[in-house]
């Protein structure tokens, strides 16, 4: 399968996109996790 120049950089864009969209999944999660971490936190003293 011989992989064209526009191909090849469409299908890194769509890689790097999906990249992206994890992260800031991630990074949702995590702040997420962050937050409910302080809470306990203050609930806790």
């Amino acid at each position: 399968m011989k992989v064209t120049l526009p191909t090849a950089s469409f299908l890194y864009l769509v890689h790097q996109f999906k990249q992206y969209k994890r992260f800031k999944v991630y990074r949702k999660e995590k702040v997420k996790q962050i937050r409910l971490g302080t809470f306990h936190l203050f609930n806790t003293l």
